[in-house]
């Protein structure tokens, strides 16, 4: 077999190898001769999803995305949940509910169920309301952004979140979005 004819996964790059790089991009912003890996690397993921090669790590989160909106599987409707504890000068309005607001606060789901993360989710609800913002949140309409999904090699679930996400940011009418993970 000529190296040509070798297939690239297995001989020259381990699956291990192509699920192991983050994407973070910091190989490809010290390279000299500036080589674009990250999209060679999703392009080999995609591939490799296609075929069904997909870690035994990714599998879980990959089906809770698919079937909950979110790498957890937690129930929708707990989405919003970090806004029961706001203070009373906090006014969040819930899209799902019917409120109308001119702006989006996309929480997405790190902030929404991480009890880690929800501070950031509570001090930014605090400042766009101390600031005077008209916003609400999509709550349980509301999915993941789909950013890990597309780099994982997903594309098919991407699009599939992104166009739900679509669907529901339309059916709001609003004009801004504001958000701290936003659509790669």
């Amino acid at each position: 077999m000529t190296p040509k004819d070798e297939p690239l996964i297995g001989s020259i790059l381990s699956e291990d190898e192509i699920w192991s790089c983050t994407t973070c991009g910091a190989c490809e912003a010290e390279c000299p001769i500036f080589i674009e890996y990250i999209d060679k690397i999703v392009d080999l993921r995609r591939g490799m999803v296609d075929e069904g090669l997909v870690p035994q790590s990714l599998q879980k989160p990959l089906k809770a995305l698919e079937k909950r909106g979110n790498p957890w599987g937690k129930m929708e409707k707990k989405r919003a949940e970090w806004t029961k504890t706001l203070p009373e000068t906090c006014d969040v309005k819930l899209f799902e509910n019917g409120d109308e607001a001119q702006t989006l606060y996309f929480v997405d789901s790190i902030t929404s169920y991480d009890d880690r993360m929800q501070n950031i989710a509570r001090a930014t609800a605090c400042l766009l309301s101390a600031a005077g913002e008209d916003f609400g949140i999509l709550g349980k309409d509301e999915k993941d952004s789909g950013n890990e999904i597309r780099r994982f090699g997903e594309e098919m679930l991407f699009q599939d979140i992104k166009f739900q996400n679509t669907e529901a940011i339309l059916g709001t009418g609003v004009t801004k979005i504001i958000t701290a993970d936003p659509l790669p």
